[in-house]
């Protein structure tokens, strides 16, 4: 047999259902205000969350955001803690609906079990020898980066770690590109030709594109060198001081090979007939 609190609990609901249309119309703030002003006149939003198993930082955060949402379950909580009639409560009224039973707030409050810290430093020891990063520790210990962050020292030391082997990565990958963006330029002006895309594209046998990295850095080149109608890719504005440093010294290579001066057209220099 359900008890006095699930039918009032289910009696609420019916009424919620029933009502729809009237609090799809009502103004989310003004249910918020009116328990807002409750929590103050009956011993403030702490005793108010405890009685209906909330966080008392959970409760303030969904009174104070105007567009935080809670659950209807939540709700129900706290309608029937507090003895509020729901539809009322929802439509920003504050009306009173006694309960028949023990006020016991229906939902279970999340139990969080103990973290294994000797558990959490041996990974964290481990994953700063083999390399690893944060995230992949958490997922083997069960526990979320706050947990893992208590270990400090180890913790900062495996991120600092995880960063470098990133920027190690990818100053390899520009180095990669401006290097094969400049054999390119090399041996295209060497036989005669316009270091285009297309003509990169045919003499790789590759297709080369703008939004590539060494397409990129092929324009780049050809601008540094001395084709200034070239318009200059937009990506070039967000690339680092590491990148542009690679490129300048490739383009100073470059001009020492062609006895290229600062703005010169490296093809009017060339013995070759363009094709």
């Amino acid at each position: 047999m359900p008890t006095s609190d699930e039918i009032w609990v289910a009696n609420q609901v019916r009424l919620v259902i029933k009502n729809l249309s009237a609090i799809a119309n009502a103004d989310p703030r003004a249910m918020k205000d009116e328990l807002s002003h409750y929590c103050c006149d009956r011993g403030g939003r702490k005793l108010v969350a405890e009685r209906a198993k909330m966080c008392k930082s959970q409760m303030s955060y969904w009174l104070n955001k105007p567009a935080a949402r809670t659950s209807l379950s939540q709700l129900l909580d706290i309608a029937l803690a507090e003895q509020f009639d729901l539809v009322s409560l929802l439509i920003g009224k504050h009306q009173r609906e006694p309960v028949p039973g023990s006020r016991e707030p229906r939902r279970v409050r999340r139990m969080s079990l103990r973290a294994d810290h000797a558990r959490i430093h041996r990974l964290l020891v481990e994953a700063n020898e083999l390399g690893g990063s944060v995230t992949e520790v958490a997922q083997q210990a069960g526990v979320n980066l706050s947990t893992l962050a208590k270990h400090e020292d180890l913790y900062l030391a495996l991120r600092e770690q995880r960063q470098d082997a990133m920027e190690h990565a990818e100053a390899a990958r520009r180095l990669e590109a401006i290097a094969e963006a400049e054999d390119v330029y090399a041996r295209l002006v060497s036989s005669g030709t316009r270091p285009t895309m297309r003509a990169a594209s045919d003499m790789t046998g590759e297709c080369w594109r703008e939004s590539q990295l060494r397409g990129m850095s092929l324009i780049l080149l050809r601008f540094k060198l001395g084709e200034k109608q070239l318009k200059v890719p937009g990506r070039y504005a967000s690339t680092g001081r590491e990148y542009r440093s690679m490129l300048r010294a490739a383009a100073e290579r470059l001009r020492d090979r062609f006895g290229l001066g600062p703005s010169a057209d490296p093809l009017r220099r060339v013995p070759f007939v363009l094709t």
